[in-house]
């Protein structure tokens, strides 16, 4: 459920990352089941916070105006190298 005080950006945001860990779950879930974390709760707590942080990377990508931003690259003539 989303908080009906959210914007209409941060809705979107929100319902983005859930998609994102939704869709990367079996990749999330085999990294982590592969990793060697011992008995340390705390380096797992660490590498689950780092899969949030992905996340969040993800649903900001899912939600860039990529098309806007392109075409303002374009207009102002963007050279990359």
């Amino acid at each position: 459920q989303l908080s009906e005080s959210l914007d209409t950006a941060s809705r979107r945001f929100h319902i983005a990352y859930q998609i994102a860990l939704s869709e990367l779950r079996p990749a999330i879930d085999a990294a982590l089941s592969g990793g060697d974390f011992g008995d340390d709760d705390d380096t797992r707590a660490g590498a689950r916070l780092g899969v949030q942080t992905l996340a969040n990377y993800a649903a900001a990508a899912i939600i860039m105006p990529y098309g806007r931003f392109h075409a303002g690259c374009e207009a102002l003539g963007y050279d990359l190298e």
